[in-house]
């Protein structure tokens, strides 16, 4: 008889990171999903990085003791825009090795029908691992400055009778 309750966890798992606590009695569990960009939803006002795109995890589950650890890999696509020259950019923030241990009583983290759900530790990891000032590559130039056209910049070097204003500044006795 197939064992249901891994597809089970698995489509469980798809819309959040919510581990029941039953299913770690007996052994680790190896999870794989995503979080999709409402579970995310950082309410972060920022022109410069949106999450257009779901956050997937592969993550290892155990309970050694009465604390639960998670160990595994995060992985998100972001949308930026260049703060130098103001194109537009995808890049994937890959957070290796990612570590959370819940502890018991943890406020930040509760158990609630013997699940515990860590979603907010995954979009607080995520927006901490986001770019603060996203290039488009290191040695971006940036923006290019106007071109003045040539007579312009010589105009600013004319006196108002015509004359150029070095030769006013020559005629200065020292």
């Amino acid at each position: 008889m197939p064992n249901n309750t891994g597809q089970h966890l698995t489509q469980l798992l798809l819309m959040s990171l919510l581990i029941n606590l039953r299913h770690l009695a007996r052994k680790g569990l190896e999870l794989h999903g995503e979080l999709s960009v409402e579970e995310l939803d950082p309410g972060v006002a920022d022109d410069m990085v949106r999450l257009p795109y779901p956050a997937h995890y592969d993550v290892f589950v155990e309970r050694p003791s009465t604390a639960i650890v998670v160990h595994g890999r995060l992985e998100i696509t972001i949308a930026c825009v260049c703060v130098r020259c103001l194109k537009q950019f995808e890049r994937r923030v890959v957070i290796e090795g990612w570590n959370c241990e819940v502890l018991p009583g943890d406020e930040e983290t509760p158990v609630q029908n013997d699940c515990v759900d860590l979603t907010m530790r995954v979009r607080e990891d995520i927006l901490l691992a986001l770019p603060q000032h996203p290039l488009c590559e290191p040695e971006c130039p940036g923006l290019s400055p106007p071109q003045t056209p040539a007579h312009d910049s010589d105009a600013a070097f004319q006196g108002l009778d015509g004359g150029s204003v070095w030769t006013d500044l020559n005629k200065l006795k020292w």
